[in-house]
């Protein structure tokens, strides 16, 4: 009985904890005190950069098969660490290039002295696609990088359509920066009493299972190792600036940077770009990327809990990207799939192997259960 309740205690806890971390998350962000909202490009100098306006959307098109590129400087935003963007855009028509990346898109430079410090992307579309309203966060990769807006067409014909636009300059809120660590530690505390039970691992040992846990889900699951801030299965939670109103995009008069015409430098996690570059690779990664921590967790708590927490991470994993809003396929099904058999694996070299190697270990360390 008291074995049950102490589990049923736990689970809630874990509930309770995973919902308290999802609400910071949709509440991280607040416009900065005074900043100005940005909006659509100004008549003056559209000509210039190749755009025209239809209907209030900025349309850039692409022309004789050449790549076509506008930079805007965004007023009122030097110096940000994050910029909220607000934005709607649509493919009209567009026929890619020979390249996957010829196609129209979206992105944030961010400019020093010594040139490009970071890309962030926003958006990319061909054909006919249009993204709806969508939000998200980017955030400078070191103080004092200035962002510029790229919207480029690098298709052989047709148009990319910019329909709405906001940006804000951020902040993260106290809710988040405080509460990430209290709802994370509730979530690792109902882990650790899940994975020692009351049996024979020792509690300590519930707790580094638990943390190996909670150190894959950060990287993967939640937040996750995307280069941008998503909201996380509804909108983030803010509010519009209260400043000196609404200041236009304006097209520079001397753009010294050269524009990107190729595709875009990866921001991403190692192993994701490892996944890109070479996706025969993807199967053995995601065999790797649960063996390992199974592994690791069977070693403190037994191969039985070991296999439960992994599918535990594995749904966590696959779930947060749907609900992040990269969809669900094949290739997740495979995921899926695949991690269920690097899961398997290592609870049957646990099993086999194990207690001969902790037999030679020539250093104390705990033995394996």
């Amino acid at each position: 009985m008291v074995v049950a309740v102490r589990g049923v205690l736990a689970g809630c806890v874990l509930i309770l904890s995973t919902v308290c971390l999802l609400a910071a998350w949709a509440h991280r962000f607040e416009p900065v005190d005074g900043a100005a909202r940005v909006g659509l490009l100004a008549s003056a100098g559209a000509e210039r950069a190749g755009l025209e306006r239809e209907g209030g959307a900025l349309v850039i098109h692409a022309r004789d098969g050449r790549p076509q590129s506008a930079s805007f400087a965004i007023p009122g935003v030097d110096g940000a660490a994050h910029l909220f963007v607000r934005y709607r855009a649509a493919a009209r028509g567009l026929v890619p290039g020979p390249e996957r990346w010829d196609d129209g898109r979206l992105f944030v430079e961010w400019m020093t002295d010594d040139g490009v410090a970071g890309v962030s992307r926003i958006h990319s579309a061909r054909d006919d696609d249009e993204s709806g309203l969508q939000s998200l966060v980017v955030s400078a990769p070191f103080a004092g990088a200035v962002p510029v807006l790229r919207f480029q067409n690098l298709g052989q014909s047709g148009g990319y359509a910019l329909l709405e636009l906001e940006i804000v300059p951020a902040r993260e809120r106290a809710v988040w920066v405080v509460g990430k660590w209290l709802a994370g530690f509730g979530m690792l505390a109902s882990l650790a009493l899940l994975a020692a039970g009351t049996g024979k691992p020792a509690r300590w040992r519930g707790w580094v299972a638990a943390g190996i846990w909670m150190a894959v889900a950060a990287g993967y699951a939640f937040p996750g190792p995307w280069e941008v801030a998503r909201p996380f299965a509804v909108p983030f939670a803010f509010g519009g600036a209260e400043g000196p109103g609404v200041r236009m995009l304006v097209v520079p008069g001397m753009d010294d940077s050269e524009p990107i015409l190729e595709e875009l430098p990866p921001a991403l996690d190692p192993a994701l770009r490892l996944r890109q570059w070479l996706p025969w690779l993807r199967p053995l990664m995601h065999v790797a990327l649960l063996f390992g921590p199974v592994l690791a967790m069977a070693w403190f708590v037994g191969a039985r809990r070991a296999v439960w927490l992994g599918f535990g991470l594995s749904i966590a994993i696959e779930a947060s990207q749907v609900l992040y809003g990269f969809g669900f396929g094949w290739d997740d099904v495979m995921d899926l799939i695949v991690n269920a058999a690097g899961i398997f694996a290592a609870a049957w070299v646990h099993g086999r192997y194990a207690r001969r190697l902790h037999a030679r270990l020539p250093f104390p360390f705990p033995r394996p259960l």
